[in-house]
């Protein structure tokens, strides 16, 4: 049976106590038949967790900082990250597309499942009216880390 995320990340912590000199293709070969080369870390299971956890939760915290969030509400999404627009109703179409908005679409796409990742990673975001953004993986990991950098600056 293949490890899931959290097997590995519990062997590794466990390996990096016990065995620090260990090499990664012996750490590999004591969890899986596979061959290292051939190993596929990240998946969608992995994704929906980083996604709960550095956006979701901390999106819900910070909308209570009055400051940060009307920054967030005038500032372009664009300005962390490029993105799709596959669809969005005229009357959200014709206000700007801003972080506050991106965000808060994001975290009710993950939490009421209303996530399509494809084999890619790419991510689908939509919601009850069939609005819809797509982001690349790696848009996706830019716009996650410029959210968790201005959660972070003073």
């Amino acid at each position: 049976m293949k490890p899931s995320s959290w097997d590995i990340l519990q062997a590794l912590q466990r390996a990096l106590h016990e065995r620090p000199e260990q090499s990664l293709a012996n750490f590999w070969a004591s969890l899986s038949d596979e061959p290292p080369e051939q190993a596929q870390l990240l998946s969608a299971e992995l994704l929906r967790q980083q996604l709960y956890s550095g956006l979701v939760r901390p999106w819900e915290r910070l909308k209570r900082d009055k400051q940060k969030k009307s920054v967030l509400k005038k500032r372009l999404a664009t300005e962390w990250s490029t993105f799709e627009i596959l669809n969005l109703q005229p009357a959200l179409a014709r206000k700007p597309v801003t972080l506050s908005f991106v965000l808060e679409f994001l975290r009710n796409a993950v939490s009421h499942d209303k996530l399509r990742l494809d084999g890619e990673l790419n991510a689908t975001f939509s919601d009850w009216e069939q609005n819809r953004l797509r982001f690349t993986l790696p848009e996706l990991q830019q716009f996650i880390t410029a959210f968790r950098q201005f959660r972070e600056e003073g």
